[in-house]
């Protein structure tokens, strides 16, 4: 079956669960109480929330939703990267 988490980001990443955890309506309703504990606040790191998705063990997908333009920098340069080079 499938299994999931959910990554929270803005100036930071915050995990729900660490490891994937089974699709059961429980866990959805976990997650659900979860994503409505979110408030928009901060930044859009995108890129730290896109590294903590690849820490995921067996991770076979990644769906990124975001509200914002992320504000990383280019660290050689110090100018805003392109969304397709932070993705």
């Amino acid at each position: 079956g499938s299994a999931f988490t959910v990554i929270a980001f803005s100036s930071g990443c915050r995990v729900w669960e660490k490891a994937l955890v089974p699709g059961t309506p429980q866990n959805k309703a976990r997650a659900v109480e979860f994503v409505k504990g979110l408030s928009p606040t901060g930044n859009t790191l995108t890129l730290g929330a896109a590294k903590a998705a690849f820490e995921i063990e067996r991770a076979d997908a990644i769906v990124l939703l975001s509200d914002g333009f992320p504000p990383e920098k280019n660290n050689a340069t110090g100018q805003p990267m392109a969304n397709d080079d932070v993705l």
